[in-house]
Formats: C-alpha cells, structure tokens, sequence
C-alpha cells in the first residue's frame, strides 16, 4: 500500500521474476492529470516488463508496447490492451 512511484521500488528483492501481465487501472478522468500520470508510469511499467509481457492499463501508455485488439464479446471502455516488445 502507499504512493505507487515508492512501493514499485521495494518490490524487486519480494518478486524476483518480471511478471506475465500486469494491471495498471490509474486513470483519472482528467485527460491532463492522465499525461501527466502516463509520463511517469510508463517508464515503471516498461521496468517491469518483458518482451511479450501483457498489459492491461486504464489509459494508453508511452514506450515500447504494441495494442492487441480487444477479446470479442467485451464491452467498450477506456481501458486498452498491450504487449511489450
């Protein structure tokens, strides 16, 4: 629990392997408060983040991620689909 940009630090020595998909839901419905969260969070995403790693996030995020077309049969929302390259 606490600020995200702080926990993400500690959490290297209690998970040593980059995880398989990763849920980032931090949109704010501000679109500025949304650029600004996205300019630090992608580069703490792209941390953690393998090749082929999955990503579902709240707002579309910066860097080195492909969208993967949403599973049929779920609803629209903001949320987007990602793979790491």
């Amino acid at each position: 629990l606490g600020e995200i940009r702080e926990t993400l630090q500690f959490c290297g020595p209690r998970i040593p392997e980059k995880p398989a998909f990763i849920h980032v839901d931090l949109g704010s419905g501000d679109p500025t408060q949304d650029l600004i969260t996205r300019s630090w969070l992608s580069p703490l995403v792209a941390e953690w983040s393998v090749p082929g790693t999955i990503i579902l996030a709240a707002r579309p995020l910066a860097g080195n991620f492909r969208d993967l077309p949403r599973p049929p049969g779920t609803p629209k929302s903001g949320h987007v689909l990602l793979r790491a390259e």
